[in-house]
Parts: C-alpha cells; structure tokens; sequence
C-alpha cells in the first residue's frame, strides 16, 4: 500500500498518531524505566542502610562484652573470689561432714536429679536424645559431687532458676563466702544479659563458681566429659597464652550443660599481680544477638536481618521461618538447616555486596550482605526484602503507566480524528462545491460555504472571489456576444444590398461592353471607311 495513494484525511490521521503516539510512547518507557530504576536503586539503599545499621550494632555489642570482660577479669574483686573458693573448696567435705560412707548415697540422690530433672529438659531440646545420666555424675570428684548435691539437687529453685540461691543450707565457709559474693555477680549477669557466670581454677581446671548452677558447676574441665567441650577449648587456650588484657572468643556451639542450647563463650585470664590464678568466662545466649537482629523498623512485612556463620548455621533467628531456620533449630538439627544463598558464602570470604537472590526458603529476594568480624570469626550479615514487596511500588507504576498510556492513546486517537476531521471537512466541501460546478450546468452564480478564518476558508473565499470575477467577466463576454452579433445581422443586410448593387453595376457593365463593342464594330466601319476614303 503506497502512502502517497491515501486519502488525505487517512495520511493527516496516521501522521498525527505517529506524531502523538511515538513520543508518547518513548516518554512512558524513559519515565517507567527510569522510575523503577530509581525505585530498585532505593530499595537496595535501604537494605544497605539497614545493614549498617545492624553491623554496627552486633560490632558495639561484642565490643561492650570484650570491654566488660577485661574488666571483669582484671577486677580485684574476682581475684579474690577465686583465691578464697578455691581455699573454701579444699574444705567443703570436712565441714558438711561427707566422707566414704555417705558420699556413694549422694552421688546417687544426685544421679536421680540428672535422671529425672536435667535429663527430660535435655532430652526436649536433643530431639529426644537420653542424656548419660551416670558417665556425667561418675565423672565428678568428691567435691564436685558435694557442691553439686547441695546448689543443684538440693536447690530448691526448678531449673533455670538455681542462680536464686544465695546460700547453701550446709555449714561451710564456702556457702558463706557464695552468700557474699553471688548477688553482685548475678546483678552483673543478669543487666548485660549473659547467661552465666564461670570462674575456673587455672591449676586444676575446675569450676568453683557459676552464676546460673549448671550441671558445668563444679565439673572439672579435663575430665573425659569436658575435655573436647568448648568451655574446655576456651580455658586452655587462655592457659596457654595468658596475657593480661587479651579475651578468646569461642563460637556459638550446642553445650550439654546448658540442655544443648547454643552458647558462646568469652573467656579472659585473672592475675593476681603477675600469677596467674584463673579464668573468668561469660556464657553468652542468642537473646541479645536477636533483640538486635528481630528489629525490623521500616524492614516493611518481609524484611528481615540475619546472621551466619561460618559453619553456614543461624546465628540470629529468621523472622520468616523461625521454625526450621531459627539458631536453636540449626544447631539442632543442622544438615537441613544450613542456609545455602548464594550471599553467604560471598560474605564469609569478606566481600560485601548488594544483589537479588533466592533465599533459604526459594524466594526470589533483594539481598544486601556483608562480613562482620566476631573476634577473630568471620560471620555473615544478611538484609534480605522479599522481591515481590520491594518492587511493588514498581508494579503499581507500571499499572499506573498501562492506564496512562491507554487513557493518553485514546486521547491523542481521538485528537487526531477530530484534528483530521476539522482539516478535511471543509477540503471536502470545497471538493463537493468544484464536482457540482464542474458537472452542473455551468452555473457562475453557485458559491462555496465559508466557516471560520483558517487557510481552508481563505481558499473558500478566494475561490469564490474568483468565481464572482468570472461571472461578470463572462457576463462582460455574453454583452458583447450580443452586440457584436447585432453588428453582424447588419453587415449580413448590408452585404445583400451590396451583392444586389453589384449584380446591378455587372448588368450595366454588360450592356456597356455590348454598347463598346458595337461601338468598336462601328469605329472598325468608320475606319475601314477612311480608308477607303482616303
């Protein structure tokens, strides 16, 4: 279809629709592109932002610990804790009066305590795992089995609850001194939120104080059940490179005296000038690492922070799967709670970065990561926003932009016939006039409609000024007609009358050659007669 062979008005209309339609669209593309861009960009922004956030807050929150804990250790007050429960210790089984013949009915009234208090709650928190009740209790001493009958099993307090205890109900200097010293401790332990408490005996790797009395109370740390325990690799790493000042971190792992929660520990050496007698250790619980992490202001309904660590398990609860991907549920079962995105291990290897993924549930996400440094770890933090959410604002732009377009399509439509319209509807009355004067009988008196003062009725106009002209021009031209011929009617008369003149001078033309040549024959008579005469 050539375009040059279209009707005018379907050439005006396509071209207005290419004019209005081509910029419109390229418009909507740049402001649809550029906006989602921007959104996209803002999203990342603020996950980044969060991320920050987060990571200088667990920063600060392990800073304040290290602080604390140099502190701690390094306070005379503990010194001393250590110096005299260590003395009051060596004692403990003269002044209750424990010896050979009542120690085995102990150790066995302490066996039931393991076996139907401590074992259920280890159990419920081991996937149902039975705790070995009697290795636990044949490993401790008889001091580590006395302490532990008079602050566990006879603690009246129920589990979770034996840091209530002030004081023995025994007669020893040890539970006098414990009376002295233990509110100040659990005070301390309770405000910065540790778990526990733990002095530990540099010499013999015992425990001779906990805040919360754990079944690790008074369990030597070298014995066959401690010995490979992470409370065990803290103390001595600490005896073997003491230095005043320095605090060894040992990552979250389950611990059994703690019902296999997952615990950290940060353990510090304790000089007494420059001996060392001891090491002071705070039990650290996920608590505090999730107060930080489950703040989720601005993190809209899908936003969520986390923390991995290097052994790719939770070290902050999910917001969005507790059940599967909280810590406790990675340590607990962790072959099918290891988190496998593709910003984890990016992150443990030191790189911080922004990208969207798939999270450990499968869903598409936009991901800002990056590493923290934990003492001398690397874990990952992670700030993660559903897709779907974060480019909401995108898909409500691109609905709006849709509706746009269409409303702004049938606008410029609708424009450009109507524009068409008015253009060619006065050509079509122009063309409508000429066929009626052309094909009509020719009659100069017929003129076109004049509507408004646009190019179309200026032609309107002039035509009809030109037909207007031509009219008297033509009326001029019959005048004439007409008269010359009345001229010819008369020239017509007057040439018959010189035709008959003429018919009239030719007779006597004739009538005078007759006479001439009579006349002539007459002379030749004359002459011959002369002749003769002469």
């Amino acid at each position: 279809m050539n375009f040059k062979n279209l009707k005018l008005g379907t050439r005006l209309l396509i071209a207005f629709l290419l004019v209005g339609l081509i910029p419109f669209s390229f418009i909507a593309y740049l402001s649809l592109s550029s906006s989602s861009k921007a959104i996209q960009n803002q999203a990342f922004n603020q996950l980044e932002a969060v991320r920050e956030i987060k990571k200088d807050q667990i920063s600060s929150y392990f800073t304040t610990i290290e602080n604390q804990m140099i502190t701690f250790a390094q306070n005379r007050l503990t010194a001393d804790v250590i110096f005299k429960l260590k003395d009051n210790l060596e004692e403990f089984t003269f002044e209750n009066n424990i010896d050979e013949t009542n120690l085995p009915r102990l150790r066995q009234e302490l066996l039931s305590f393991y076996e139907r208090d401590f074992g259920p709650a280890y159990s419920k928190n081991s996937s149902g795992k039975p705790i070995d009740a009697e290795r636990l209790v044949n490993s401790l001493d008889e001091e580590s089995v006395a302490l532990q009958y008079y602050y566990l099993k006879e603690n009246p307090n129920p589990l979770g609850e034996k840091h209530i205890l002030i004081e023995a109900s025994d007669l020893s200097s040890f539970s006098r001194n414990h009376r002295d010293y233990h509110p100040s401790f659990k005070t301390y332990s309770e405000k910065f939120g540790f778990q526990d408490i733990l002095l530990i005996d540099a010499d013999s790797g015992m425990v001779v104080y906990s805040v919360s009395k754990d079944i690790d109370f008074a369990a030597n740390l070298n014995s066959d059940v401690f010995k490979d325990s992470h409370i065990a690799r803290v103390f001595n790493t600490v005896i073997a490179s003491p230095k005043a000042g320095s605090v060894f971190f040992e990552d979250f792992s389950v611990y059994l005296p703690s019902f296999n929660e997952p615990i950290a520990l940060i353990g510090a050496p304790v000089f007494d000038g420059e001996e060392l007698i001891g090491v002071s250790v705070f039990k650290l619980n996920l608590n505090s690492l999730n107060q930080i992490m489950l703040k989720r202001d601005g993190m809209g309904q899908t936003g969520e922070t986390y923390l991995v660590g290097p052994d790719m398990l939770m070290r902050s609860d999910s917001f969005l799967m507790p059940e599967n991907y909280s810590a406790r549920a990675s340590f607990k079962n962790p072959d099918a709670s290891k988190i496998n995105s593709a910003a984890i291990p990016r992150a443990l290897k030191g790189k911080t970065g922004k990208q969207v993924i798939k999270n450990y549930k499968g869903d598409p996400v936009l991901s800002a990561f990056t590493p923290i440094s934990v003492f001398d770890l690397n874990w990952a933090l992670v700030a993660d926003i559903s897709k779907k959410e974060a480019f909401s604002a995108v898909e409500r732009l691109k609905y709006i932009t849709l509706v746009v377009c269409f409303v702004g399509i049938v606008l410029i439509v609708l424009t450009a016939f109507l524009v068409t319209r008015t253009i060619t509807a006065p050509i079509r009355e122009v063309v409508t006039g000429l066929a009626e004067i052309s094909e009509g009988e020719g009659d100069l008196t017929m003129r076109l409609a004049v509507r408004g003062k646009d190019e179309i009725a200026d032609l309107a106009t002039k035509f009809n000024s030109f037909m207007e002209k031509l009219h008297v021009m033509i009326s001029d031209i019959s005048s004439g007609i007409i008269t010359l011929s009345d001229a010819s009617t008369s020239l017509n008369s007057i040439s018959s009358e010189m035709t008959e003149g003429t018919e009239r001078t030719l007779g006597n033309s004739n009538t005078v050659a007759a006479a001439t040549e009579e006349m002539s024959s007459n002379m030749n008579s004359v002459s011959a007669a002369m002749e003769q005469s002469s």
